[in-house]
């Protein structure tokens, strides 16, 4: 799972020119300025209270409560840390737990790995998540759900009702099918991540940050107690981290906007545009209309398998036809 993966550069390049830029627009003002205590503290205060400690065994209580004392010096390493890439290996490397899933636990597979990370580490990366709300806000299609500002998973999952609904009165012949990914956050290559940031025009200095935060991570796996590692994390976004969900989503646009671009999709009673596809984090929902879709739809799938290097999992994907 770790291991190099090669990524085919012309896919890569092929994707990119899908992802949409608006045109003049610059968010190195917005992005590469230094962070700043109160921006800190607001992220500090957003987190749930008497969550588990991340693996230094530090709450986000004790910088709460103490923050008159620590502000100073947070300030000082959070800002060091990303601009100056004065990082640790310590502050890079997580411990991996493993949760059952909701349908058992009898093999490997039924486990959801989830990375815990250092204090420090965990603040910064949920300060980048926040920053990085306007990029996906300005980027991000309709077709998706989450992390972009203004739209929930309760959103996504009426729409998919919606449109299912108006398919089945209507007796418009409809085929929902539903996607399923592989380990979808573990096969995110770094060299198509950090393009990608390129192709929505992130400024440099801030991607620089970003590479220096997945330079050489490592991490420890927990067993029954017992620790394995650590085990050096070639490629993917971490389960876990509080920036993955974002960088996910941006990572995965691309794919769902080729799909929004080519699919004719089912326009729904007063809406402006068709609806083609619905995707919350790795959950990616298409509405196929003919026969002629199931070509678009495989050379996209196999363009976005090339390019991340991800992998669709056809035991868990599945198709329901609804409508005529």
């Amino acid at each position: 799972m770790y291991d190099t993966i090669e990524v085919n550069n012309a896919s890569v390049v092929k994707l990119m020119k899908v992802v949409r830029r608006e045109q003049n627009t610059s968010y190195e003002g917005m992005l590469e300025s230094p962070f700043e205590p109160t921006e800190i503290y607001r992220v500090i205060q957003a987190g749930g209270r008497k969550k588990a400690p991340e693996n230094d065994g530090l709450g986000r209580e004790i910088y709460s409560h103490n923050w008159a004392i620590l502000k100073d010096d947070l300030f000082e390493v959070i800002n060091q840390v990303f601009w100056t890439g004065n990082i640790s290996q310590q502050q890079k490397r997580g411990e991996v737990v493993f949760l059952p899933k909701a349908h058992g636990n009898q093999t490997p597979e039924d486990y959801r790995h989830i990375t815990l990370l250092n204090s420090d580490y965990n603040i910064l990366a949920r300060i980048i998540a926040q920053r990085l709300r306007p990029v996906l806000a300005d980027h991000l299609t309709e077709a998706q759900f989450c992390e972009v500002p203004g739209n929930t998973i309760i959103d996504a999952g009426a729409t998919v009702r919606d449109t299912i609904a108006y398919a089945e009165n209507g007796r418009i012949p409809l085929c929902v099918l539903s996607l399923d990914f592989k380990n979808a956050f573990d096969r995110i290559t770094h060299n198509y991540l950090f393009q990608t940031l390129q192709g929505y025009g992130i400024g440099n200095a801030f991607i620089a940050g970003i590479k220096r935060m997945y330079e050489g991570p490592t991490s420890s796996v927990q067993i029954n107690g017992h620790q394995y590692g650590p085990i050096p994390i070639r490629y993917a976004v971490r389960q876990g981290c509080p920036m993955s969900m974002a960088i996910y989503a941006l990572c995965l646009h691309p794919f769902l906007h080729l799909l929004d671009l080519n699919l004719p999709g089912i326009r729904i009673g007063r809406r402006t545009r068709p609806t083609s596809v619905v995707a919350y984090a790795d959950d990616v929902i298409i509405f196929v209309t003919s026969a002629a879709d199931f070509a678009i739809i495989e050379d996209a799938i196999r363009l976005y398998e090339r390019a991340p290097r991800a992998r669709l999992n056809t035991r868990e994907s599945k198709a329901l036809a609804v409508g005529s």
